[in-house]
């Protein structure tokens, strides 16, 4: 038509005995376009995430590098473990990116695959045999968004490590156990880390420790809002129970969509498009009218979230 491409969405009708037919053409050429536009707009997005999931991975290698060539101008034994932790945890947020970013969701992280590389990872910092010291995990397929995903593998990060340090001092032999699942009767999750080695000293206050890496076991519970039980048997046991953080990007929507609003218009056309429209976005609609005085009454009966009004009307609230 003109030169241009239309598509055309066609609904037939038989009658009189097959013999005849009435057919219909919609003209949805309008609706085809937005919807290609719309699927390269999602690429688009779909792309600059996972550019950022990759620059994020890459800034924090760079860090880590950093910390490395600074340690070889250290013979200090006691500023050579602080950069290594330090390179540590860097190194575990950086995987969380690096899964986000060889994904194809970029918001959850598959948490049994996440953990498994963590954890050999750790041990090949710190130069521990899997011959002399044994990994054994339990974690069952979970997905994780980024703001649960990234203080539980710095929990991870830190109840691995403290076990690799202080668990099996001169060439002690042993095992650690990883088990992360969810409990049956409700949507809460456990990690627990547990060894074999020679357990926590019998005098320890994790609320009073100088330890950096316990203190930040405490703050990541709090961040999580879990509960942290610890203590000995055959070795030590460390066990977090908490519920998975609501996700704070999609934490603005679910809120907003939550709000309650009156529409305060004169014109009953305009009104009703306003209303149609943010009922297809999830809004509820406490009420419609068309004056100061009506708007004043209804908000004293059923008080709404949000009061969306013409600027322009005329009333006592005006």
């Amino acid at each position: 038509v003109r030169g241009q491409v239309h598509t055309y969405l066609m609904v037939s009708q038989k009658y009189d005995r097959g013999r005849s037919a009435v057919s219909v053409g919609i003209d949805i050429s309008g609706l085809k376009q937005a919807e290609s536009e719309l699927k390269t707009s999602l690429r688009d997005k779909e792309l600059l995430l996972k550019e950022v999931h990759h620059r994020v991975k890459n800034n924090l290698q760079v860090i880590s590098s950093i910390f490395s060539l600074q340690s070889r101008f250290t013979q200090e034994d006691r500023i050579l473990s602080i950069l290594e932790e330090s390179q540590n945890r860097i190194r575990t947020m950086a995987l969380i990116h690096e899964k986000l970013y060889q994904s194809d969701s970029f918001s959850n992280v598959d948490f049994a695959d996440y953990v498994q590389n963590l954890a050999h990872s750790l041990f090949s910092s710190y130069n521990i045999s899997f011959n002399l010291v044994q990994l054994e995990t339990n974690v069952e397929p979970i997905s994780l968004n980024l703001d649960t995903a990234i203080p539980c593998g710095l929990l991870v990060n830190e109840l691995i490590s403290n076990s690799l340090k202080h668990g099996f001092p001169e060439g002690r032999s042993g095992k650690i156990s990883l088990e992360f699942r969810k409990l049956s009767q409700d949507e809460r999750l456990v990690l627990k880390v547990s060894d074999t080695g020679v357990g926590f000293p019998e005098n320890l206050d994790i609320a009073r420790t100088t330890s950096l890496g316990l203190r930040l076991v405490r703050s990541l519970t709090r961040q999580l809002r879990g509960k942290l039980e610890m203590y000995n048997r055959n070795g030590a046991v460390f066990q977090v129970t908490f519920s998975p953080l609501r996700d704070r990007t999609r934490g603005w929507a679910d809120a907003m969509s939550e709000i309650r609003i009156l529409i305060v218009e004169d014109e009953a056309i305009v009104a009703d498009d306003i209303a149609y429209r943010l009922e297809n976005l999830g809004y509820e609609i406490s009420d419609i009218v068309a004056s100061g005085e009506e708007a004043i009454e209804s908000a004293t009966k059923d008080p709404p979230d949000l009061v969306l009004m013409d600027i322009m009307l005329q009333g006592e609230i005006d």
